[in-house]
């Protein structure tokens, strides 16, 4: 089954200090991507990184956070750890967005800067795995190397929700491969799985 062609969002906005990537224009809605730029950190973590644990200094992760901080003042942040794909999290997301009264359909998701198939090349056996459990994600597997096959990880998440009845029109896609824009994003396949920092997704209300 092919997947239908959806609208990609990539322009940056500047906040601050820092640049975040953007999907929408919606009021009373922050929401955003921040990339490793114009930060505090070195090395590894140059420069934008907000990841405790990571091995970075803990006095320029702060420093990064008070840069996020003067951009959306007033803010409280609730941080999430993120689950991987094959726990069908977008599909358990929508369930429980539903049950307390969101229409799937009137829902609309970003899908923000990741590894892309191009360069997610994983061995056979996992990618077997994600067609075993996501049906769908046949579409978004391709041949590799000997032993390895290409995912496309967004490609499989967009199916996901549209199978949890999100509009197809309503899922876009912001931001390149971070691995081929490792200038620009965070991507430890990029660093040849050595620790980096980490960006972030948020989406929230401003505060009244």
């Amino acid at each position: 089954m092919a997947l239908a062609q959806i609208s990609t969002v990539s322009s940056p906005r500047t906040r601050s200090d820092f640049v975040v990537l953007g999907a929408w224009s919606l009021p009373r809605i922050i929401h955003g991507f921040t990339t490793r730029e114009s930060g505090v950190s070195t090395g590894s973590y140059c420069s934008f990184n907000l990841a405790d644990g990571v091995g970075d200094d803990a006095n320029a992760v702060r420093a990064n956070w008070a840069r996020w901080h003067a951009a959306y003042p007033q803010t409280r942040v609730a941080r999430l750890q993120q689950v991987g794909t094959l726990a069908d999290i977008a599909i358990a997301g929508v369930h429980v967005m539903a049950a307390h009264g969101a229409r799937p359909h009137r829902i609309r998701a970003a899908l923000g800067p990741c590894i892309g198939r191009c360069c997610f090349e994983v061995d056979a056996e996992l990618a077997d795995r994600f067609v075993m459990q996501i049906p769908t994600a046949a579409a978004c597997c391709n041949p590799g190397r000997p032993g390895k096959k290409h995912l496309d990880l967004r490609g499989i998440i967009r199916s996901q929700l549209q199978q949890a009845g999100l509009e197809k029109t309503s899922i876009v896609d912001v931001g390149p491969c971070t691995r081929c824009n490792s200038d620009r994003f965070f991507s430890r396949r990029a660093a040849g799985g050595a620790l980096t920092g980490l960006q972030m997704s948020f989406i929230g209300f401003e505060p009244e």
